[in-house]
C-alpha cells in the first residue's frame, strides 16, 4: 500500500523518506526534497567527486592569542593567517588580516600552509564559500576552512565557481552536520559531486570584474563628495606635516587651555590648522549646539530586556546600517519602552569603540520614517537638527566628510575611548544660507543616489552571470 501526502503539503517541511533510500543519516533535514533533488541531479550527471581533485587536503587552527608573541607578529614580518571573513566567491578580501609568525607558519601549522593556486574552502559559518590563492601568495589558514591542493590553479579555479554557485552550495549545505553551528566535515567534503566540463570560469571571472569596476566608480563618486561639499564652503585644506620635529613640538598660552583639556595631542598644531580653515571659510561658524535641537547619547538596554523576536520597541545600535544609512531591518528589540526615541532624518555618531581610531569617525543617518517608540543604543549620539536653520542632510554631510571626522575622533578621552553630548557640542560648522544648504544637499542627495544605481546594477549583473552558471549545470 502506497502512503502518499496531501497536494497542498509543503515539501520541503513534509516529506517522506524511504528505508532503501537512507543513507546513513537520519537527521530530517539531510533528506529534505529540494536540496535532495538537485543531489540527485548533479550526482546523475557527476563523474567525480570533490576528492577527487585533492592531491592533499588540510584545516587550520588558530593559535591562542594569550600566546602572542609566540604565535603571532605584525603585517612587516607576519604571515597572514586566513579566516572565514577572508575567504569570499570574490577571491581573497585581504581587509582585516590577522598574522603569524614564521615559526608558527612553518611548524605549528604547517599542515595547513596556502600557496598560490590553492582552493580554500570555508567549512563553518559562510560553508564552502571558495576562493583561489593568488600567484605567489603564502600564507594559513583558522580551523573552520581547508586549504585544497589540486593538480593546478585552473582546476582550483574551477572547483571555486562550482562551489560558490547556487548548486554547489546546495550540495554543501546538505551535507552539513550540526545544530546552531552547521559545519562540513572532510568525509562530507569530499563527496560533493562535481560536473566538468563547464565554460563558467570565464563567465564568473568577467561579472566579477564588471562588479568590481561599477563598485569603483561608485566609491569615486562618494569620495568627490567631500571636494564638493568643501569646495562650496570655500574651505582650503593645509597641508599635511606628518612627522616633522615643527608639527610635534608646539607651545600653547595658559588661558587656551585653562579649564579645558590638557592632553597634548588635543592642542597639536594639526588640529589647529583644521579648526582655522574651518573659522576662515566663506560663510560664518556656528557651534553644534546652535544648529540642533538634540545632542544626546542613547539607553543600551540589559541583556535581559533584549527580545528576541519583534517588538513594539525597536532599538537602533551600532551596527544598524548599511554604507552611511540606517537600515531599519538591522534594529534590535526590546521588551520595554525606552526613553529617548528618534525620528526621521536623524543623524548618529559611533561615540564609543574598542579601536580609539572608529571614535566619531562612524556616522549614520536615518533617512526613512522610524516605527513609532523606535529608541538608539547608549554607543551612539543622536544629533537632530533645528530645521528653520540648519537642512540635515547638509549637517550630516558635513560632519560625515574626513575633516569633521578627525575633529570629532579628537574629542574622545578616557582608555576606553569615549565621546559624550557635551564634548562636540561647541565644534564650529560653517551654516550658509538655508537656501543654499538645500542646494548643496539636494546635490549632493542625487550623487548617492547615482552611486547606489550603479552598485544595485553591479549587483544585478553578478546575480545574473549566476543564474547563467545555474542555468548550465542544470542543463548540462
Amino acid at each position: 500500500m502506497n502512503f502518499r501526502l496531501s497536494s497542498g503539503t509543503d515539501k520541503n517541511k513534509v516529506f517522506i523518506v524511504r528505508r532503501s533510500e537512507l543513507e546513513g543519516r537520519l537527521d530530517p533535514f539531510f533528506y529534505r526534497t529540494d536540496l535532495r533533488e538537485i543531489d540527485t541531479l548533479v550526482r546523475g550527471k557527476a563523474e567525480r567527486f570533490l576528492g577527487d581533485f585533492a592531491l592533499t587536503m588540510d584545516g587550520g587552527a588558530t593559535p591562542l592569542k594569550a600566546g602572542g608573541d609566540e604565535y603571532y607578529a605584525d603585517e612587516s614580518v607576519g604571515i597572514p593567517l586566513l579566516r572565514v571573513q577572508n575567504i569570499t566567491e570574490e577571491g581573497i578580501n585581504f581587509d582585516n588580516l590577522v598574522f603569524i609568525n614564521q615559526q608558527t607558519h612553518e611548524n605549528y601549522l604547517s599542515r595547513s600552509r596556502v600557496f598560490g593556486g590553492d582552493l580554500l574552502v570555508t567549512i563553518t559559518g559562510r560553508i564552502a564559500s571558495s576562493a583561489v590563492a593568488p600567484e605567489g601568495f603564502e600564507g594559513n589558514i583558522n580551523q573552520h576552512s581547508v586549504v585544497i591542493r589540486t593538480r593546478n590553479k585552473r582546476i582550483s579555479d574551477y572547483l571555486a565557481v562550482f562551489l560558490n554557485s547556487k548548486i554547489g552550495q546546495k550540495l554543501a549545505i546538505k551535507r552539513t552536520t550540526g545544530g546552531t553551528r552547521p559545519a562540513l566535515d572532510y568525509k562530507a567534503l569530499i563527496k560533493i559531486p562535481v560536473i566538468e566540463g563547464l565554460p563558467v570560469v570565464e563567465i564568473m571571472r568577467k561579472a566579477y570584474l564588471a562588479k568590481k569596476e561599477k563598485e569603483e566608480q561608485a566609491k569615486k563618486l562618494l569620495d568627490g563628495i567631500d571636494d564638493y561639499l568643501l569646495g562650496e564652503l570655500g574651505i582650503e585644506l593645509p597641508e599635511v606635516e606628518e612627522g616633522t620635529l615643527e608639527s610635534r613640538i608646539f607651545t600653547r598660552r595658559l588661558s587656551e587651555v585653562s579649564g579645558g583639556r590638557l592632553d597634548a595631542d588635543y592642542y597639536a598644531k594639526y588640529y589647529k590648522r583644521l579648526e582655522s580653515k574651518v573659522l576662515s571659510a566663506e560663510f560664518s561658524a556656528k557651534p553644534l549646539k546652535e544648529v540642533t535641537i538634540l545632542i544626546a547619547n542613547g539607553s543600551t538596554p540589559a541583556s535581559a530586556d533584549y527580545s528576541d523576536g519583534p517588538t513594539s520597541y525597536s532599538i537602533i545600535k551600532a551596527g544598524s546600517y548599511e554604507g552611511d544609512f540606517v537600515v531599519l531591518s538591522k534594529t534590535g528589540y526590546t521588551k520595554t519602552k525606552r526613553e529617548k526615541t528618534v525620528e526621521k532624518d536623524d543623524i548618529f555618531i559611533l561615540s564609543a569603540a574598542h579601536q580609539a581610531g572608529y571614535v566619531g569617525r562612524s556616522l549614520m543617518y536615518l533617512e526613512n520614517e522610524p516605527e513609532k517608540d523606535t529608541a538608539f543604543v547608549g554607543e551612539l549620539i543622536c544629533i537632530r537638527t533645528n530645521r528653520e536653520i540648519c537642512d540635515p542632510v547638509y549637517l550630516y554631510s558635513l560632519l560625515n566628510t574626513w575633516v569633521y571626522k578627525e575633529l570629532l575622533n579628537r574629542e574622545k578621552t578616557g582608555q576606553t575611548s569615549h565621546i559624550y553630548p557635551s564634548d562636540i557640542k561647541y565644534i564650529h560648522l560653517p551654516l550658509p544660507p538655508i537656501e543654499k544648504q538645500t542646494r548643496i544637499a539636494s546635490h549632493i542627495a542625487q550623487i548617492r543616489n547615482q552611486a547606489k544605481r550603479l552598485r544595485e546594477q553591479a549587483k544585478a549583473d553578478l546575480e545574473q552571470a549566476k543564474q547563467e552558471v545555474e542555468t548550465m549545470i542544470l542543463e548540462w
